[in-house]
């Protein structure tokens, strides 16, 4: 009989463990957010201008005030993979603070007004087309195993998002 060395047992860090349940909620949780939004399918509008870097077109515009920085607003939006139009996101009544970094900057851009596109108003409905460096960049985003074509938003990719800005969210 041959002398076999002993297997060490393989061990995984909880960290490890935690990042692969994050990523696989991460998916579990895009696909359901892209099932619900197919409802939320705001219109979009196609003769964009630039500015900064993106494009963008007021369908409607608002009559309300603009957002500061440090603002919790409230918003309904769909967003696409530009190049494909696939809903990857969508939501009504989505709160979040304004320059805390908790959506794309180009998205924060598209809301308080940058390089010539002016901020929107409440009331206002808007469509941008946000450049990769200034959506997910090179990492894209639910990426599943860090796997390129298990991705929501693809690596590199532009996305679209439309949005209405409903006003100051219920903490501001």
């Amino acid at each position: 009989m041959e002398d076999l060395a002993p297997v060490e047992p393989h061990r995984t860090s909880r960290r490890t463990h935690l990042l692969g349940l994050a990523a696989a909620s991460g998916l579990l949780w895009g696909q359901g957010a892209q099932a619900r939004s197919t409802g939320l399918d705001l219109p979009a509008c196609r003769k964009l201008k630039s500015a900064g870097g993106m494009q963008y077109c007021d369908v409607r515009p608002g009559t309300g005030d603009s957002p500061q920085s440090g603002d919790q607003i409230e918003v309904n939006y769909t967003a696409r993979v530009a190049d494909s139009g696939k809903i990857y996101d969508g939501s009504r009544g989505f709160e979040f603070t304004l320059g805390n970094n908790e959506v794309v900057p180009g998205w924060e851009a598209a809301i308080l007004g940058k390089d010539g596109m002016p901020p929107i108003k409440e009331g206002g409905l808007r469509t941008v087309v946000i450049p990769a460096e200034m959506a997910f960049g090179a990492k894209g985003e639910g990426c599943l195993f860090g796997l390129d074509e298990k991705c929501r938003v693809p690596p590199n990719a532009a996305i679209e998002i439309t949005f209405e800005y409903l006003g100051l969210g219920y903490y501001s």
